[in-house]
């Protein structure tokens, strides 16, 4: 699961996307363990797509492949499907137990039809930059499996394929794919450790034999128990560890916290998109933040108008009752208010609050 954290990164900022990716491998868990014949695990898929639907609209994911599982499955194994017909039936009512009801599939359908490239998170993945570079080799390491070795059952395929064309779309899908992966992968490996100690193993005794001296006997019961004992000690280490570093409070360096002070009503102020949940959190309305669906259409098209003092900018400002801005130095619309003489209440290297007259 190392290259799944490695690539979450991306969204460390953003915690309802980060519910989605734990709703997303505790489906791909459930969905696995149900495909193995508990038909228990096919109902926790549909419970964890409920809960996920109320969280975050990356749950269109679960439900696709609860569908692409269930319909493989019913087809492999004609015992089981009215299990999988049960199941797949479930996934889309679970979809929809929302207070949105049927709406809940509109947020889905914005972020594949026109994802909004201009929002950092939905820009296509950069292979310049460290997450590029990750994901990379994550996705040819499954290609690595997929071509060499043990053929890859349908059962994983219908999971992978679809994971790995979505992945390709944004830089926040990148995650997913090394999720989905990680059982196929540390299978892998395993399979590689265990073909190196076996040649160690037959290496061993030969040297042993020229050398004239006796081999040591080999040690057994090492299995089971120790194999399991070898894998959760590391993982308890690394649990420890990121508790003993992980900070007591939010990082705020990257966002404005020296404004909030020249905010004096803090109302009718437009911030930067990335802003919007931090001013939230410190009690400031907010013309938008960090989401999309409730802002997308009108709201996001004034904002973006507003932000790159594109032409009407002013009128949209006076509609909108817009009275403070605060924003980056460099956005064109804090240069065009310097010009007009707007006054300034505070200023740094990365923000600026300016009065609108």
């Amino acid at each position: 699961m190392m290259p799944a954290f490695v690539l979450a990164r991306v969204l460390w900022v953003d915690p309802p996307e980060l519910l989605g990716l734990v709703a997303f491998a505790a489906l791909l868990v459930a969905l696995r363990t149900g495909r193995d014949g508990d038909e228990r695990a096919l109902a926790a898929a549909v419970a964890i797509i409920v809960v996920w639907a109320n969280v975050h609209g990356s749950f269109a994911l679960g439900v696709v492949v609860a569908l692409a599982v269930c319909a493989e499955g019913a087809i492999r194994d004609a015992a089981r499907r009215r299990s999988y017909v049960a199941c797949a039936v479930g996934a889309m009512i679970a979809s929809i137990l929302t207070p949105a009801g049927f709406a809940t599939w509109s947020a889905p359908g914005v972020h594949l039809l026109s994802p909004p490239r201009d929002i950092q998170g939905w820009n296509v993945i950069d292979l310049r930059m460290a997450l590029g570079i990750g994901y990379a080799i994550v996705l040819a390491a499954v290609f690595a499996c997929a071509f060499t070795g043990p053929r890859l059952a349908s059962r994983e395929l219908v999971v992978l394929i679809p994971i790995a064309a979505l992945s390709l779309t944004a830089a926040r899908q990148a995650p997913l794919l090394a999720i989905a992966a990680a059982p196929l992968l540390a299978e892998r490996v395993s399979e590689l450790i265990d073909r190196m100690q076996r040649a160690r193993a037959t290496e061993a005794p030969r040297t042993a034999s020229g050398s004239g001296s006796a081999s040591l006997p080999r040690r057994e019961g090492f299995g089971g128990a120790g194999e399991r004992l070898s894998a959760i000690v590391p993982a308890l280490v690394l649990i420890a560890a990121a508790l003993a570093i992980a900070p007591s409070a939010p990082d705020l360096r990257a966002f404005p916290a020296a404004a909030l002070a020249s905010l004096p009503n803090r109302d009718a102020t437009l911030a930067r998109y990335e802003w919007g949940g931090f001013l939230i959190w410190q009690g400031v309305p907010v013309f938008v933040d960090g989401r999309l669906t409730p802002y997308v259409g009108t709201v996001l098209d004034d904002y973006k108008r507003i932000v790159a003092a594109a032409p009407g900018w002013r009128d949209v400002v006076a509609r909108r009752g817009v009275r403070t801005l605060l924003v980056a130095p460099s956005d064109p619309v804090a240069v065009r208010a310097n010009d007009l003489g707007w006054p300034v209440r505070a200023r740094s290297e990365t923000f600026v609050v300016i009065a609108v007259p």
